[in-house]
Formats: C-alpha cells, sequence, structure tokens
C-alpha cells in the first residue's frame, strides 16, 4: 500500500490553539505545530533544540517562597545574573555564585517573594532602575562589581502647580456672571500677579477666574461655575491656582550649568516666605528657590537646564 509523508517546511505559527485545530481553511494553520517542547522558533521558520543548563547553586529557599531571575549588564561588557527572591538578591557571575568575602554576597531588599514577578526595570549604563506599584523606586548600582542598592532621589522631585490657600476669608458678590466682584477679608492677599488664575470653593461648587484686581480689598472675575449663594467662604475653604501672572527674568548666564546659583526676578510682587524650597520651571528648565531677596526676587539653584535666559512669559 502507497504511503504518502507530508512535508512542513515552515513553523513560523508558532502553536495552534486547541480551539482552532478544525480550522484548516487557515493559510496559518499548514504552519503551525501542535505542540512545540525543547525548540527555539526561529524568524525564518526553523526550529532548533533549545539551549541546555547547568546547575550552578541551590536558590536560598527551598520551601516553595518564588523567586525570579534577571540580568543585569554592566558597561565593562560582562554580565551578572541576580536570584531575586523573598526580600533579598543574589548574584552570580561567570556561572557561579558571585562571593564577597567567601560568601555569596546577598543584599535586602523590601519585596517579599509575592512581589518578585510584579516588578519592572529598567537599566541605563551600571544602574538597574527596580519599580513596584506599593514600594517606593529603588536602583542597584554596580560599581566594577560592588553593589549598592538604595532608594531613588528624584531631583526635583515629583511636582506638581501650587494649589494656594490664601489665609483670607473670600466673598462673592454674586452666584454667577461675568465681572462679579469678590470682598477680601485680609488686605493685599491677592495682587497683580494673581490675575488670570483660578479661585475654587473647595467647600462646594463654585469657581471663577480673576480679571483684575479693584484695589487691596476687591477683586473682579468671571464665573465659570456657579456659587451656591453668596456667603462668605472662611480662610481654608477656598484656592487659588494656575499661573502667575508674572515675567520671570532669567539673567545672562543663568541657564546653566546645573548646581549655579543664580537670581530669577519677577516685573509684578509674587515671592513671599512660604515659596521657599518650591520650584520653578522656566524655558525647560528648572530652578529649587533657596532663599527669598524681596516679593521680586529670589536666589535659586540650577536643577535642570534652561533652553535660554531672558524675560519669560506666564506658562512659558
Amino acid at each position: 500500500m502507497a504511503s504518502t509523508r507530508l512535508v512542513q517546511n515552515t513553523f513560523i505559527g508558532g502553536e495552534i490553539a486547541e480551539t482552532a485545530l478544525g480550522r484548516t481553511d487557515l493559510e496559518k494553520y499548514y504552519k503551525s505545530l501542535l505542540r512545540v517542547e525543547n525548540f527555539v522558533l526561529k524568524n525564518l521558520g526553523g526550529a532548533e533544540n533549545r539551549p541546555g543548563s547547568q546547575f550552578v547553586a541551590y536558590a536560598k529557599y527551598q520551601d516553595g517562597r518564588l523567586f525570579r531571575f534577571k540580568t543585569m549588564y554592566s558597561t565593562a561588557g560582562d554580565a551578572y545574573v541576580l536570584e531575586i527572591g523573598d526580600m533579598y538578591i543574589r548574584f552570580f557571575y561567570n556561572g557561579a555564585p558571585y562571593l564577597s568575602g567567601g560568601t555569596p554576597l546577598e543584599i535586602s531588599t523590601p519585596y517579599p517573594h509575592t512581589a518578585v514577578f510584579d516588578l519592572h526595570f529598567a537599566q541605563i549604563g551600571d544602574i538597574l532602575h527596580i519599580a513596584h506599584g506599593k514600594h517606593a523606586q529603588r536602583q542597584l548600582r554596580n560599581n566594577g562589581g560592588l553593589f549598592a542598592f538604595s532608594t531613588t532621589i528624584f531631583n526635583p522631585p515629583p511636582t506638581e502647580p501650587i494649589t494656594f490657600f490664601p489665609q483670607s476669608n473670600i466673598t462673592p458678590g454674586a452666584t454667577s456672571g461675568a465681572g462679579v466682584t469678590f470682598l477680601l477679608g485680609t488686605a493685599s492677599i491677592l495682587v497683580t500677579s494673581n490675575i488670570g488664575q483660578q479661585i475654587t470653593n473647595n467647600a462646594g461648587a463654585g469657581r471663577a477666574a480673576i480679571i483684575s484686581i479693584t484695589d487691596t480689598t476687591h477683586v473682579v472675575a468671571d464665573i465659570i461655575e456657579a456659587f451656591p449663594n453668596t456667603n462668605l467662604i472662611p480662610t481654608g475653604s477656598w484656592y487659588v491656582t494656575g499661573n502667575f501672572n508674572a515675567t520671570l527674568t532669567i539673567p545672562a548666564g543663568g541657564e546653566k550649568p546645573v548646581g549655579k546659583i543664580v537670581t530669577l526676578t519677577v516685573n509684578n510682587a509674587l515671592f513671599d516666605a512660604t515659596m521657599l524650597g518650591m520650584f520653578i520651571k522656566a524655558n525647560s528648565g528648572q530652578y529649587k528657590i533657596t532663599a527669598i531677596n524681596s516679593n521680586i526676587s529670589v536666589q535659586a539653584t540650577i536643577l535642570g537646564e534652561a533652553s535660554a535666559s531672558g524675560a519669560v512669559g506666564p506658562g512659558s
């Protein structure tokens, strides 16, 4: 009896799902396999035996606690295999445990064994950054085979636009409309640099954009979300957000280098003692306020180089 031999010259389809076993009408069906075990499929369709493995050492714990491996490369061209387990990292190098003082090098971590497969990694140079949703970001630094594990310090730290809670009560002159006058209980709490910012009622509905300063206790604003009434809003129950109405001047040479201390000035009264330690972003540069000279001048340290010096308008 004659026999028929079918030739399959590509396995590029990989393993086919059981639910597709009857789909002989699909072209990919004839390029797939029911099961692939101990083979590595190649991009051009072939298959080759998977690499073998070699016993090097037992994991730290043999009681079922989870662990994983991660390769860490160095700029010197070599690589280390990390064993990341229950609150620890161990190291392997050149097919053997990496030793320190005759014992396997081990670093303590905050990650329980149930979290190791939720870790995310990114390596830059000789620093491996490690992130987890329930832990502060860490970094593992390789300095010529000497490893250090530490919490990542961001400079500047994560920031957001300033939200000011002025030390004053405020009373809206109407619940809605444009050009509404607001009465302030404390004089000069809102000034020219606040024009364009928004007043928000933190105790309920109500939001208004400041359009002008009438005098030290009255400002005019367009209401963009109606207030429930015209009752006094006490101190701490309202706040101001948005870019300041002021032009910042970066002096010549004040755009770089990182670490340099410069004097920044504005054209409208803006700065006060509460802003010490805050950050200014201008022309793609970042500055940290280290001293308040006056309400229009501060000393600041460059944390990120600016693209240029000179005048910088609001929002830039």
